[in-house]
């Protein structure tokens, strides 16, 4: 391989990581409030709508038990272990099954396939892209 190639595969590598380094406008505030935000989960027609954490190392389970703004919160907030990337193509989001179909509690209603059948896409945005 010539080093006029490599050099330009570096350029565009450099590019793309600038791009990817820039908050998405919509969640700038949120991040600003708060910088465990990692991204933001939804799917369409159900109430899964929410923002999604992410702490050290030391306590990775902080938000099982504390909302957005780190407060004390039975139903927690979904969360991402420390262990993994927002950048990877599979991501395991935590958070509870609420009896009442709060947090993920709506995720039940995949058994019927009707259901599946028209909520087939989850959104997962992370902070510097959007995704589905």
């Amino acid at each position: 391989m010539e080093n006029y190639e490599i050099s330009e595969e570096i350029i565009v590598n450099e590019e793309h990581l600038e791009e990817k380094n820039t908050i998405l406008s919509k969640y700038e505030n949120l991040y600003r409030q708060n910088s465990d935000m990692v991204g933001w989960i939804k799917i369409e027609d159900t109430n899964i709508n929410y923002p999604v954490m992410q702490t050290e190392i030391d306590n990775p389970t902080f938000y099982i038990d504390r909302d957005f703004e780190k407060k004390e919160s039975v139903s927690g907030i979904p969360f991402v272990d420390s262990r993994c990337t927002t950048e990877s193509e599979n991501v395991i989001i935590y958070s509870h099954n609420m009896k009442n179909g709060t947090m993920f509690g709506e995720l039940k209603k995949y058994k019927e396939e009707k259901f599946y059948n028209n909520h087939k896409i989850i959104v997962f945005d992370t902070l510097y892209e959007e995704r589905m």
